[in-house]
């Protein structure tokens, strides 16, 4: 509780430092056994400390009292100190959400750890305790020591215990982060576990937040709150990541039992405690037993998109996922399985990305003792790509603990076994296997590291970093790609390309660069944020490489079917091939399942940076499909694809298209059955009968087709008839629609009748035939009513089909029915016209009218659509509108101040506004209104007549040289009395001035709009500020001063000089004017020359025959030049002119001139040698048809007259034919390109080529790739 202080210390003025400080620090205690929270102000009056002068201190106890001392601070502004030991007191400033990047500038190790200045690792000593394996600092930002943690205490900046954790076992760097409450300079949060008791199956850990306030206690800080519960059954991970807003911060862990992610936001007003964001992402890694489960790490890469998760194996083998994290909405998601229980790694520890966020370095165990590390490619988010890029870094007995990435660039892991006071380090992290460079026993520490390293939320170590992934080192003449891996949103960045290089494409955070000669590069990429300017600079080393790439392909596929896959095999030379930078160990490769274009990057890598990079695109063509329905009568067929089809079946056809890809048709055919109906009949022997139109006289079986609605002649009548000695009575149903007929003993019946025909035999047997004839009901028309909308349209389901109507008609539908007979369906359409009519409302101005629910006030016009009784639109346009708005009528009187008049009865004297209303023709409000205005008060005028001295002036006929009053009483111009006071003043003589100019020799003054150079003295007569005369003297003297010099200065085309603090690159001018100890400048004028430029005209490429010679010319240039070829191979001389050259072999040869002033040009050829005992053709890799009649067409070379060459296809990146030519239809024997098609100039770019051609030992065929430039 705080308490009052009712007392005030005052201190003499001449009270001694020490007695200050003395008396200064026993208040300040006091203050603090009995929690009084003050301030406490320092104030200086002067930049210089003074004893003698007056400087306070004061200290504010609230609104209570104010002590006042004397103390010298050595400070000139007034600074406040919080002295508070809670969080609401504490001082918050938007300068606290920004980070200065220093805030991780020293790593707690054990007793000895590590600090960063300028980029640069010191060995750092003095921390209070030793460590095991928890780890846990953080500074302020000047990067100095405020907090760390050996996972039992909780220390200050000045070594103190601030809090005691009860731990288990020790806990873990993994479970112990430190993070600074945004926008406040005092609160720091300390995330930690804590011990749990009680049965065996008791989860492990809970997750705990400590709150200290670091500036309590003058800076030794104070625990605000002790061991806050943040989440119950956590697992041992937890990590933080930077909010995409760029001020608050995510706290990252992991609940055991079901591994549900939470995020907690810690911002300016706190922790989220009760509303985490909880999220799921890949596995559940449970394993037997609570007490080992969920150990491990979470490791955030250092842009904040992904998130590592490890979990260290006991009794099952450990494993680890990636997850993707959003920085913006605090989501885990998309989680893949790195390390499964296949692959037995018996404890995983820890894990860091490299610098460029594109590889993970982990370390942990299979089945052998000791800890190894392990490197992983992650720039492609593929579970079964990455896995396979898994490379074995280092191997050893020794613990290798945790990595962590340091400010230089390097990754340094701690060391738990022999020489543990050193740090193993990682110097390049960015490069693929052994090229990282990885050193044991690499820095000395001095003291024990701890096996645990560090944890640092992601954004904390390097906050203005941008991200960009891309190659480091690789040859001449090779574009490279840049990619801005920075997940949250972001202004446009802006790329530099320092030292050379051309930019291809640039797209937003993705940069195409093209380097054409060796040397050293940067790239730069930048954009701003609210705390400042994010950078990133990537070093590029371009090598000057003689490489002897070789690529073959035996099976390429470049034009494939949607849904196929195509399929790749290769030959080369090279160590090593990537595919989008993830490596494969076979000669051979398939992209399966291709639904769209596709293009890859294939790197084929070799030492001495001689990596080569094939951008190969796969052109995918459409599958079209259709269906067909076909249906057949009884035993009709159908010819399908030359084969006849008569039953029911389905089945699907596959055509080539143009594409050579197939076209799937969908068959379906189905065939009516027959409808088969029995009847027997039974006549006497000798009788005859007539069935349909035939006589019968014995046994028969009688078959009738009759035509269904189908169209088919698919119902059938079977008609038995039989004959016997004995009498039969045969009864016969005739079925027949209305209106139709039958006939029947030779005699038509069109009604219902029964026809008794008797038939005697000669042996007397009546067979006796009874025609029972039905008629059916006639079946009445059926009329069916619409009524369509104007604008509609109906759709109708007739016997033929859909009739879309929109007019009015009749349309008769016949339909058939199931008994064969006709229905009549008459459907009745009529089109109902769309009502409109109009509304016209008038209204007064200003007044509101109510109209359908709504007051309206200004003028409108709309409409209304509403649903007549027919249901159709009904549309009434309404409009609104003014009556014509009476003019308001003024009348206005106008009076002298003091007078009155009298208006409805009534006397006034002041200003006055009456309004009268009236009602115009349409009952609207006509105002009149009389507006009487008094005219101001006159006052006395006063005017001022100011003569000089000796002038006089004429008023009122008479002439006045002397101060004078002059009255008048006269009528103004609106007839009211107006005084008049005319004074007139005689203002006092001027005295004379002068002023005084000094001018350096070559200067000039302006004077009046006139140059002066010269000594001169100016008498100038002047107006003063009354306008009377003034004499003003100007003096002008010219001093004596240094001449000018001048220099000429001569450089390299390329180099700079360094001139005043600037560098200059092209010729120039320049004067520079330079202080000296007089009053006047120095001048010196340089000329800045660049020496000519040799202009080395080497021919870029040629290709001789083996044992031929070749002068090889630089072209024409002359003087006093030192030359040297490299390398001297083949060369008759090295430091000559014009070395002859022996083709042995082919080569690519550099010239390097220096000139008489040591400027130095570079230029080289490449040599191509073939053998004509040899077959063998030679394929340019590049030409240029510029029109200079040198390499201006790409042709294959045979190295004899006995190779034929038959067929060239040249095709583009995108697989299409730019280039055909075959033998037979050519005059020439050897193709040649010229680069266009159809007369248009081709881009430059890659181009693949496909040969065929026959020598003495059959026939061949080559495919490969050249460049064409322009």
């Amino acid at each position: 509780m705080n308490k009052k202080i009712d007392r005030i210390l005052l201190l003499k003025p001449n009270t001694i430092i020490a007695d200050g400080i003395a008396i200064l620090w026993t208040l300040l205690c006091i203050m603090y056994l009995f929690d009084i929270p003050a301030h406490f102000y320092i104030k200086q009056n002067s930049t210089e400390v003074n004893p003698a002068e007056s400087q306070r201190l004061f200290i504010d106890y609230g609104n209570d009292s104010i002590l006042d001392s004397i103390y010298p601070i050595p400070n000139s502004t007034l600074t406040r100190v919080s002295v508070v030991d809670d969080r609401k007191n504490s001082v918050k400033s938007n300068d606290n959400y920004c980070l200065s990047g220093h805030e991780a500038d020293i790593w707690y190790l054990g007793r000895n750890g590590i600090k960063w200045i300028n980029d640069t690792p010191i060995v750092f000593t003095g921390f209070a305790d030793n460590t095991s394996e928890v780890n846990a600092s953080i500074c302020d930002k000047a990067g100095d020591l405020l907090l760390y943690s050996n996972g039992t205490f909780i220390f200050n900046k000045y070594h103190e215990k601030l809090a005691t954790i009860i731990l288990k076992g020790g806990g873990s760097s993994s479970m112990f982060l430190i993070l600074p409450q945004p926008g406040n300079d005092s609160i720091y949060y300390v995330f930690h576990p804590q011990a749990q008791y009680g049965i065996i199956n008791d989860t492990i850990f809970n997750l705990y937040y400590t709150i200290i306030n670091v500036n309590a206690n003058l800076q030794h800080g104070k625990v605000v709150s002790l061991s806050q519960l943040l989440m119950k059954t956590s697992s041992e991970k937890i990590t933080g990541i930077r909010h995409c807003n760029g001020r608050d911060w995510w706290v990252l862990g992991l609940r055991s039992t079901d591994e549900a992610f939470h995020s907690w936001v810690l911002s300016d007003t706190g922790l989220t405690v009760n509303s985490p964001v909880i999220s799921y992402s890949g596995k559940v890694n449970h394993l037997l037993t609570y007490d080992q489960e969920n150990i491990g790490w979470l490791k955030p890469s250092h842009d904040g998109r992904l998130l590592l998760e490890i979990t260290t194996g006991g009794q099952l083998y450990s494993t680890a996922e990636l997850h993707r994290f959003n920085n913006a909405t605090g989501e885990i998601y998309d989680g893949i399985t790195l390390i499964d229980q296949e692959d037995k790694y018996n404890d995983l520890y820890s894990a860091e990305f490299s610098p460029n966020n594109s590889k993970i370095y982990y370390t942990g165990h299979r089945l052998r003792n000791g800890y190894d590390l392990y490197q992983m490619e992650v720039s492609i988010h593929d579970s079964s790509l990455i896995r396979n890029s898994i490379q074995e870094i280092a191997a050893t007995q020794a613990n290798i603990g945790s990595p962590i990435l340091g400010k230089d660039g390097k990754i340094y892991i701690t060391n738990w076994g022999s020489k543990s006071d050193f740090l193993h380090v990682i110097n390049k992290p960015n490069l693929i296997g052994s090229a990282c460079d990885f050193n044991y026993f690499a820095f000395p520490l001095g003291s024990k590291s701890s096996l645990g390293a560090p944890l640092f939320a992601s954004g904390f170590q390097f906050p203005y970093k941008v991200y960009v992934q891309g190659p480091n080192t690789f040859c001449q003449d090779t574009t490279v790609r840049y990619i801005i891996t920075d997940p949250c949103p972001h202004p446009t960045a802006q790329w530099s390309i320092i030292g050379g290089g051309s930019i291809v494409r640039q797209s937003g955070d993705t940069l195409d660069v093209y380097y054409a000669k060796a040397g050293k590069y940067r790239i730069a990429a930048s954009y701003p944020t609210d705390c400042g300017m994010k950078t990133d600079t990537v070093k590029v080393e371009v090598q000057r490489c003689n490489c002897l790439t070789q690529l073959s392909w035996s099976v390429i596929d470049t034009l494939v079917c949607e849904g196929a896959n195509a399929q790749f095999k290769f030959i080369t030379n090279s160590t090593e091939v990537y595919i989008d930078n993830q490596r494969i160990t076979t000669d051979s490769f398939a992209m399966n399942n291709l639904q769209s274009d596709t293009c890859f990057n294939l790197m084929l890598s070799y030492p001495r940076f001689c990596d080569s990079l094939i951008s190969i695109c796969i052109k995918v063509a459409p599958i079209y499909s259709s269906t067909q329905e076909y249906t057949l009568c009884p035993n009709d067929s159908i010819m399908i694809d030359n084969i006849w089809l008569k039953r029911d079946t389905s089945f699907q056809l596959k055509y080539v298209s143009h594409l050579l890809c197939d076209s799937i048709v969908d068959i379906s055919i189905h065939q009516y059955g027959v409808d088969t109906n029995s009847l027997k009949l039974e006549y006497c022997l000798g009788d005859t009968a007539i069935i349909f139109n035939r006589i019968i006289f014995s046994d028969t079986k009688l078959e009738q087709l009759f035509q269904s609605t189908s169209g088919c002649y698919d119902s059938l009548q079977v008609v038995n008839i039989v004959f016997s000695k004995n009498a039969k009575v045969n009864d016969i149903i005739i079925e027949r629609c209305y209106a139709d007929s039958v006939i029947i003993l030779d005699k038509w019946y069109h009604e219902d009748t029964i026809i008794y025909d008797t038939l005697n035999s000669h042996n007397s047997c009546d067979s006796i035939v009874i025609f029972s004839i039905r008629i059916k009901s006639e079946i009445t028309p059926k009329h069916l009513n619409y009524n369509l909308c104007n604008g509609d349209t109906l759709n109708i389901t007739t016997a033929t089909g859909f009739e879309r109507i929109s007019e009015s008609r009749d349309l008769e539908d016949h339909w058939t029915t199931p008994s064969g007979c006709d229905s009549l369906i008459i459907h009745h359409i009529e089109v109902l016209p769309t009502y409109t009519s109009s509304l016209i409302i008038k209204k007064c101005t200003n007044d509101s009218i109510f109209y359908n629910d709504k007051y309206y006030l200004k003028p409108i016009v709309f409409t209304e659509t509403l649903t007549s009784v027919n249901g159709c639109d009904s549309i009434t346009t309404i409009e609104i509108s003014d009556y014509q708005e009476s003019m308001t009528s003024t009348e206005t009187w106008n009076l002298c101040y003091g007078d009155s008049f009298t208006l409805n009865g009534n006397w006034l004297n002041s200003d006055t506004s009456l309004s009268t209303i009236y009602q115009n023709i349409y009952g609207c409000d006509s105002v009149h209104q009389v507006i009487v205005k008094y005219f101001p008060k006159v006052a006395e005028n006063t005017i001022e007549f100011n003569i000089c001295k000796g002038d006089s002036i004429f008023l009122n006929g008479l002439y006045y040289k002397d101060s004078t009053l002059i009255k008048s009483n006269l009528k103004n111009g609106n007839g009211c009395d107006s005084i008049v006071n005319i004074i007139i003043a005689v203002f006092p003589e001027s005295s004379r001035s002068s002023e005084q100019h000094f001018i350096c020799p070559g200067d000039s003054i302006l004077i009046d709009n006139k140059y002066y150079n010269d000594t001169i003295q100016l008498v100038k007569r002047m107006q003063d500020r009354n306008g009377c005369d003034s004499i003003h003297t100007i003096s002008i003297s010219v001093l004596s001063g240094p001449q000018p010099q001048s220099e000429v200065l001569h450089f390299c085309k390329g180099d700079s000089i360094y001139l005043n603090s600037q560098w200059y690159k092209v010729p120039e001018n320049i004067m520079i004017r330079k202080s000296t100890t007089g009053a006047c400048d120095s001048i010196f004028n340089y000329t800045l020359v660049v020496y000519p430029e040799i202009n080395i005209d080497l021919i870029p490429e040629l290709t001789i025959e083996k044992g031929m010679t070749f002068v090889l010319d630089p072209g024409s240039i002359s003087g006093d030049l030192k030359y040297n070829w490299h390398p001297s191979d083949d060369l008759s001389c090295s430091d000559c002119r014009n070395p002859v050259l022996t083709s042995n072999s082919s080569m690519t040869y550099y010239l390097e001139i220096i000139d008489s002033h040591g400027c130095i040009t570079i230029d080289s050829i490449v040599i191509n040698v073939f053998d004509q005992n040899e077959d063998r053709i030679f394929f340019p890799s590049i030409f240029s048809p510029n029109g200079d009649n040198t390499n201006d067409v790409w042709q294959p070379i045979p190295s004899n007259q006995g190779i034929k060459l038959m067929k060239l296809d040249i095709f583009d990146r995108w697989g299409q034919r730019v280039y055909h030519w075959t033998h037979d239809i050519s005059h020439s024997s050897i193709p040649a390109w010229n680069g266009t098609v159809n007369g248009r100039e081709m881009l430059p770019s890659i181009y693949v080529f496909q040969l065929f051609w026959a020598d003495r030992k059959g026939e061949h065929q080559k495919v490969g790739e050249f460049t064409l430039l322009r």
